[in-house]
């Protein structure tokens, strides 16, 4: 409804906003008055009738009637003018949101819990009830100041002003504001980011050890061997799992033999798309993977074509997010990693991938589909470059 009406009389609307304004004196000022485009709580366009102080109309800075007509329309009704070139600018975030934003962006996107909550936690608080076209880079940065004084997190203050900055591209491109966007050059928080570390097979163990579960100490083992992401692996099922020694077919894909077929994830307690076009693969499975899988189907109660290879006591898929916190993370202080993850298990498979694969077998295997991000993932060793340097005195020594 909002956008109809925003709509329906843009026309009228840019005829009637072509105004002067009129001046008029009250007390010892000078205020212009002039039309103001508004939109109400249903988002139905209507002009307001307003005024504003634009001067002095007596002391030693006074301003006479004409010079107090020129800075008035310079200041104030030159720009409810222009506003008319975009009425829609009349609506607030909440409206613009609820009416475009939400069913045009988000709508599209597989991730849309993070822009959920930084709109509902962050943006509508602080400028839900102001109008787009009122919104401007001091409001943004003070919106940006105030995440920072709360104690967000650099990354987290970025995604706010990302999201916020995406709201406004996306009204600028259905002409609801023009310009260029307030966000624009904002001060952000220095970036810390965490620095992910791969595990040792000595660490590894350790935190094997101290899992309670052993569908966590596959699952676990499995990821830090392969390298899934922690959704593929909680949205991986029997029927693409391949541990005997003749393909199989699930639905319409062949699954090679020792081999699991990476094509779908379960995030955010929904079944969802993979994260890329690269990310569907097929992931060989070496002799001590298929054994562990092989015992671990055996001891599962749950082993149908269709069911979660790791799934919770309901027989959904497991919640990653939840045995990371309740269970993963435990055991990782009590091994002395505190530091590890499940996308830490992703770290160390890249590591280790990358002393004995090519680059296109390394991206293949964590279905990345650029050189540079699986370089991210890959961390050089001090144990590595000692023995490199070890080779290198050996040869000088022979030569």
């Amino acid at each position: 409804m909002l956008a109809a009406n925003l709509r329906a009389g843009d026309d009228w609307l840019r005829r009637k906003g072509q105004q002067q304004g009129s001046v008029q004196r009250r007390g010892d000022e000078w205020h212009i008055f002039f039309r103001q485009l508004v939109a109400d709580e249903l988002g139905n366009a209507t002009w307001k009738q307003t005024s504003r102080a634009v001067g002095p109309a007596v002391g030693p800075e006074r301003l006479t009637k004409r010079q107090a007509l020129a800075k008035g329309q310079q200041d104030h009704v030159h720009r409810a003018n222009g506003l008319t070139l975009t009425p829609g600018g009349a609506a607030t975030l909440e409206q613009f949101i609820d009416a475009k934003y939400r069913p045009d962006h988000i709508a599209q996107l597989q991730a849309s819990a993070d822009y959920e909550s930084i709109i509902r936690c962050h943006l509508l608080p602080s400028l839900g009830h102001c109008q787009l076209r009122d919104i401007n880079r001091a409001m943004c940065q003070a919106l940006i100041s105030e995440k920072v004084k709360a104690g967000l997190s650099s990354q987290r203050v970025t995604h706010v002003r990302n999201i916020l900055s995406s709201i406004f591209r996306h009204a600028r491109r259905l002409n609801y504001v023009a310009g260029e966007l307030p966000t624009a050059d904002l001060i952000l928080p220095k970036m810390r980011r965490t620095e992910r570390q791969p595990l040792s097979e000595t660490q590894i163990a350790a935190v094997l050890q101290f899992l309670p579960e052993s569908r966590l100490r596959v699952a676990f083992r499995l990821m830090c061997a392969v390298g899934l992401r922690a959704g593929e692996m909680a949205g991986l099922r029997w029927c693409c799992v391949n541990l005997g020694d003749a393909p199989i077919l699930a639905g319409n894909d062949w699954v090679m033999p020792r081999c699991l077929l990476v094509r779908e994830q379960y995030r955010r307690n929904e079944w969802a798309e993979l994260k890329t076009v690269h990310s569907r693969r097929t992931v060989p499975l070496v002799d001590e993977l298929v054994e562990l899988l092989t015992e671990w189907k055996a001891a599962a109660k749950r082993t149908g074509e269709a069911d979660p290879v790791f799934a919770g006591r309901n027989g959904s898929p497991m919640d990653h997010h939840n045995e990371l916190s309740r269970r993963l993370k435990p055991a990782c202080v009590k091994a002395g990693v505190p530091w590890a993850s499940w996308h830490s298990a992703r770290h160390t498979a890249s590591t280790q991938a990358d002393r004995v694969m090519s680059q296109s077998e390394k991206m293949a295997l964590l279905g990345h589909t650029t050189a540079r991000a699986s370089a991210g993932y890959t961390h050089v060793q001090a144990d590595t470059m000692r023995e490199r340097l070890e080779e290198m005195t050996a040869k000088g020594r022979v030569s």
